[in-house]
Formats: structure tokens, C-alpha cells, sequence
């Protein structure tokens, strides 16, 4: 048996897929014989997280503007966390405030991997453009990587940047609950609204604004859509604005799985408009759905995604376009498309790959473990 300890910040009562990443690996690990352990910021509200394992909230502070998220920048409590729980392995996500565990794993002869969530170049290209991105972030992956003994990153979008300046990463796409995330009979009716659904956090760098632009473009072009907008956000009040007058349905952000498959089932195409998604879980959980996606073409999604929709550009007449190839007549095998598209990543397959890495599981043909992505196709 070995104590794993997975340490994050931005891990809260509204996180999204690293909440659902870090819950899923945990069970897989436990239900493998592992012993749990997670280190997550403090909630004012005292919120914790419904999980099997072992949780440690520490000190955080709020970031401005963010909707909720918190980080941890004491790394006095980090290491005293640390000493607490002796762990085997320590599993990273955060490439910031937590990298005093990578320094007390490595001083404590400890197993270290990191989870890559975010391409730090295109965060810089979002949130501060006038910076030299791709400098800054060869620089920080090459300190990164002297410091810890794996990185993981989930597609190879995400391993791009890494390998462009030969750093090795570890291949370990994500998961579905393909049970919950499941199609439903659906009856035709040429009458109803093409119902559309943008499931993601409404924050900048995931271009919710796009959807309400899609959207608004189709109405005045005579299309009977209607959007529905799952998740909230420092964009919140923006988004609405720009929605006033539109067949628009904000439910804000929505904490039970299952109300969000039941969005996810009733839906005709899925939206992630985001530039620099490095996998894209919604989108994922959509196509277990039986939910096509259309997806931007800058993002890690088109390798999510495969045939069971469109990667396109950010003209919005593309949208519109992969928009109406979807729900033509002719187009209803595609829902049975993105279902086997999800199947092909169920959480098990990531659990026994992370497994594999740290040492813990015999690799199989179907969790080898590839250093380095091949080169792609030109």
C-alpha cells in the first residue's frame, strides 16, 4: 500500500474538472488499496469536499475578480502538511504557490509528478499579451522540471510546450463517468428549438462571450436555437447583458453530476469555445451524452473531440455553419459518434495509467505509458 498525497489550489466548492479529476483518481487509487491524501485552500464557508480521502485545507487567500478561487502561498503549511502525512508519492497541480512540496519531495528522497492543467503560454497569451508567453514559459517548465521526477500532461496540446524545449512528459488523457454521462431516447420534433449548451466556467481565457455571439448571429439569421448556459463566473453580469433579448437560460453553476448529464442528454450540440483548453471535460462528459461539440480549432478539444463534431476558427459564421451540419437529418449517426468517442476514455483507464507511473500497478498494452508524443502528421 502506498500514501499518495495530491496537493491544489483553485480546488473549492465550484471547481470544475480538476475537482472532478482529483475526486475520481482518489477513488481509483483507494479502491486499488492506496492510501489518500488531499491538500486544498480553505473555504471561509467551511465547505469540504464529499471524498473517501484523507483532506487537509490549509491557510488561502481569495484571488480578485476570480468568482471563488483560492490559493495557498504559505509554504510554511505546505511543508508541515507534508511532515504530517509522510507520503510515497506527492501528485502536483499547480505550477505556483505549491512547488515547495516538488522541493520536499525531492529532499525527502519522495516520488514527485506533476499535472500540467494549463499551457502557461497560453495563459500569458490571454491575460497579458504584451509579455514574450513562449519565453516566459520555457523558462518556467525548465525550473519546473528540475524539480519534480514526472510530468503528466493529458493531450498534446497540453505536451506542446514541454516539447519544444525536450522535456519528456507522460501521456495520461482524462476520464468519463460513462455510466452517469449517459444518452437518452430522444423523440424528433421538427418544431422545437435546436437547443444549444456552453457548460463552462464564465471566466475570460474560456471565451464564453463566443457563445452568446454564435447564438445571436443564428437568430438573426432565422435559426430557431436557444442556449443554455451551464456554470458562473467573473463574466456572469457581462454575458448577460450581451444576451438581453436572446433565447438565452443561464442556470448558474450547477453541483450535482447528475442535473448536469441531464442538461447534457436534452441538448442538440455542445459549445467549448475556449482558445487554450488543454483537454476539456465538459466537452467529454457531453459526448458520453450522445452531445456532438463544436470547439475551438486553437484548443486541445479537436483531439477530444474526433469526428463527433467540428473543431473551427473563430469566425462565427463557422459556427454557425458546423452548427447547422450537426442537427441536419442526415447528420443523426454523429450523436451515436460522440458516444463511442467518449467510450474509448473511461476514468479506470487514467487511474491505472497514473498507477503505472508511480510505480504501483505492472504496465499493460493499454497503460504503457509513451515519454513522448509522436510527431503529428503534417
Amino acid at each position: 500500500m502506498a500514501r499518495i498525497v495530491h496537493l491544489a489550489n483553485f480546488f473549492g466548492p465550484r471547481s470544475g474538472g480538476l475537482r472532478t479529476t482529483m475526486t475520481r483518481l482518489a477513488e481509483g487509487y483507494i479502491a486499488a488499496g492506496h492510501e489518500v491524501h488531499m491538500v486544498i485552500p480553505n473555504q471561509p464557508s467551511g465547505w469540504r469536499p464529499k471524498t473517501q480521502a484523507t483532506v487537509h485545507s490549509l491557510a488561502s487567500i481569495a484571488i480578485p475578480r476570480s468568482g471563488g478561487y483560492r490559493i495557498v502561498l504559505s509554504t510554511r503549511h505546505i511543508r508541515q502538511a507534508l511532515d504530517t502525512i509522510e507520503p510515497d508519492i506527492v501528485e502536483l497541480s499547480d505550477r505556483l504557490t505549491l512547488l515547495s512540496a516538488a522541493r520536499w519531495a525531492r529532499k525527502n528522497n519522495t516520488q514527485c509528478t506533476l499535472f500540467a492543467h494549463e499551457r502557461i503560454d497560453g495563459v500569458l497569451a490571454e491575460y497579458a499579451s504584451g509579455l514574450p508567453g513562449r519565453g516566459i514559459a520555457n523558462r518556467m517548465n525548465e525550473r519546473i522540471a528540475s524539480e519534480v521526477d514526472t510530468i503528466v500532461t493529458t493531450t498534446r496540446y497540453a505536451a506542446a510546450e514541454f516539447d519544444r524545449i525536450s522535456i519528456p512528459t507522460c501521456h495520461v488523457p482524462l476520464g468519463v463517468d460513462t455510466d452517469r454521462f449517459r444518452p437518452l431516447v430522444r423523440n424528433s420534433d421538427d418544431a422545437r428549438p435546436i437547443d444549444l449548451v456552453l457548460c463552462s466556467r464564465l471566466s475570460p481565457e474560456k471565451h464564453p462571450h463566443k457563445a452568446i455571439e454564435v447564438l445571436a448571429a443564428g437568430h438573426r439569421l432565422g435559426r430557431k436555437w436557444h442556449l443554455t448556459v451551464v456554470g458562473d463566473g467573473p463574466r456572469m453580469r457581462d454575458l448577460r447583458k450581451m444576451a438581453d433579448g436572446l433565447p438565452v437560460t443561464f442556470v448558474g453553476f450547477v453541483s450535482s453530476p447528475q442535473d448536469v448529464a441531464a442538461i447534457l442528454q436534452r441538448s442538440d450540440v455542445a459549445l467549448a469555445p475556449g482558445p487554450i483548453e488543454t483537454f476539456g471535460l465538459a466537452a467529454l462528459e457531453a459526448l458520453s451524452c450522445g452531445t456532438p461539440v463544436v470547439c475551438s480549432n486553437r484548443s486541445a478539444l479537436p483531439e477530444v473531440v474526433g469526428q463527433a463534431g467540428y473543431a473551427v476558427s473563430e469566425n462565427v459564421d463557422a459556427w454557425i455553419r458546423a452548427i447547422d451540419r450537426l442537427v441536419h437529418p442526415s447528420q443523426l449517426h454523429v450523436r451515436t459518434l460522440a458516444r463511442e468517442q467518449a467510450l474509448q476514455l473511461p476514468w479506470q483507464r487514467a487511474i491505472d495509467r497514473m498507477l503505472t507511473i508511480h510505480g504501483l500497478m505492472a504496465a499493460t498494452p493499454s497503460t504503457e505509458i509513451p515519454k513522448r508524443f509522436e510527431p503529428q502528421a503534417a
